[in-house]
This record gives structure tokens, C-alpha cells and sequence, in this order.
């Protein structure tokens, strides 16, 4: 995204990044290769292909707040610990389910609002990790699945790595949400929003999904390409409303900026689409 040439005008667009945040597209494809055997000899599962052509759900709810088309589809919240409320209440009404993951997160803690978490409650056990180039830390042999109710919306709970929960338990996505991690002391250390992961996050995501983000893990940017295709470059989590970046053939536009809270970076939601359809 954004390495345009210099205008005269004074519009409010990000700035670009500098020459040492980019990455060639070749350099891109390499690392997701590599990335993706390293994941396959560690879990037997690979890193899926980039989808050119996201998936369009056959509805859409139209949010309240920000006056857009959400796909009906699950939201997928990974490494979340305790933290399922805000996401049931800006987006529960308007997605088919909530699905929440986190290896070491106990499910009375997950779920604390309700009183019997136990509900459809697989036996969990405790996981290993291994930090992987690219990707980061995979936790292997954590297991447990449960559901409950979380502000009166149908959710479920992963006792299971984030990664390999979205690889082996969920289809295509109507809303990421991700927000309070870190690569260290008690973080994920998963790198949901520099190049792989968010190459894969893309191509999962449903026409007009939506990433919410703090931008946690992603070194304080979102991770994107040229226009031209000719570089894999970084958009600032300071974006205003209505600025714009363009991946392969999507493009995300910024629909919502909060502001900077204790966790000192800002909340924002990304709705992303087919380039072509980026004006419907």
C-alpha cells in the first residue's frame, strides 16, 4: 500500500513508510513458503495459499455505529484470555457466532460471565511452545473446546493455539478481532499482522470483513502492499477514518478510530474488500 508519488494537494492520507520497512513481494512469498513448511513438520498442517477471490457471504448486517455492510460469518478472537465482552458487544448482534481461543486461558476465566462455563466442555490439557520464523510462538497439544453465552450471543471457547485454531476449526471470517498482546510477559508472541500471518488473515477473510486491532504484535503497523504490487510495506495504527491501503486485490479502509487507552496504542476496524467493489 501506500508508496504513492508526493501531491500538492492537502489531504488527511497515512503517510508512507520508510525504505527500511519494505519487503520486496518476492522476499514475501519466500518467508510464507518457508514459513509454512516449518509450520507442516512441527503440526502436519501447512499455511494455506492466498485466495485472489474472497468469499462472499450470502447476508449482510448493517452496524449501528459505523453505517457499514458486516458479512454474516464468525468473529475470531485468538490469544484472548479474559477479554470477551467488548467484542460481543460491538459485533455480536451482527455476526452468526463468536469463537474465542487461548491455550492457557482456563474456561471459568474465558467465560466469567456465566455461571456454568462447563457446557459442552471437552477435557483440556496443557500445550508445548515453539517459536517458529515468521510466525512466531505455536503452542502444540492444547486441547478443550466449551460453549457459553457472552452479553446474550452464542460463543465458543478455544483451549487451543490461535493459529491452528483457524486453521483446522473455522472457515472464512467476518470479523479479526485482536487487541492487548504482546511478544512477551504473558503475550502470544503470534504475529497475526506482519507479512505471513497477515497474508493468511486476508485471504480468509470474507468480502467486507472486518480487522479490529490495537495492532499488537505487528512492531506498531499493519502489514500490506504496494498499489503497484511491488512492495510489502506498513500502514501506521494512527489511521484516520477513510484512509485506505491496498493488499494484492483488496483494499481496507479504515471505518472506526478509537482513542489511545492504557494499552497506549489506539483501536481501529478495517473493512476489507475486492478492489473492484472498494466503492460499493
Amino acid at each position: 500500500m501506500y508508496e504513492e508519488e508526493e501531491e500538492d494537494d492537502d489531504t488527511d492520507s497515512v503517510s508512507p513508510p520508510d525504505e527500511e520497512s519494505r519487503v520486496r513481494v518476492e522476499d514475501l512469498e519466500r518467508l510464507r513458503r518457508s514459513a509454512s513448511e516449518e509450520l507442516e513438520r512441527l503440526t502436519g498442517r501447512a499455511l494455506p495459499e492466498w485466495t485472489a477471490q474472497p468469499v462472499v457471504a450470502q447476508q449482510s448486517r448493517r452496524h449501528d455505529l459505523w453505517g457499514i455492510d458486516i458479512p454474516v460469518g464468525p468473529l475470531f478472537y485468538p490469544c484472548c484470555g479474559t477479554d470477551t465482552g467488548d467484542a460481543a458487544t460491538l459485533f455480536g448482534p451482527y455476526v452468526s457466532e463468536l469463537h474465542f481461543a487461548d491455550p492457557f486461558c482456563a474456561p471459568h476465566r474465558m467465560a466469567r460471565s456465566v455461571a456454568r462455563p462447563d457446557l459442552h466442555l471437552t477435557k483440556g490439557q496443557r500445550g508445548t511452545s515453539q517459536i517458529l520464523r515468521e510466525i512466531g510462538n505455536v503452542v502444540t497439544g492444547a486441547s478443550g473446546h466449551f460453549q457459553f453465552s457472552v452479553k446474550g450471543c452464542q460463543a465458543y471457547g478455544h483451549m487451543k493455539d490461535g493459529l491452528l485454531t483457524l486453521l483446522e476449526d473455522l472457515g472464512e471470517l467476518a470479523v479479526f478481532f485482536y487487541r492487548r498482546d504482546s511478544e512477551g510477559e504473558g503475550g502470544s508472541d503470534q504475529r497475526w499482522l506482519r507479512p505471513v500471518l497477515f497474508d493468511v488473515l486476508l485471504s480468509r477473510m470474507l468480502d467486507g470483513g472486518v480487522i479490529y486491532t490495537d495492532g499488537s504484535n505487528g512492531g506498531g503497523a499493519y502489514t500490506g502492499l504496494a498499489p503497484d504490487d511491488d512492495h510489502v510495506t506498513s500502514l501506521p495504527v494512527d489511521a484516520n477514518v477513510g484512509d485506505e491501503m491496498t493488499y494484492r486485490n483488496r483494499v481496507l479502509r479504515c471505518v472506526y478510530r478509537g482513542e489511545a487507552t492504557g494499552w497506549n496504542h489506539p483501536e481501529a476496524a478495517w473493512q476489507i474488500k475486492l478492489r473492484s467493489r472498494s466503492g460499493s
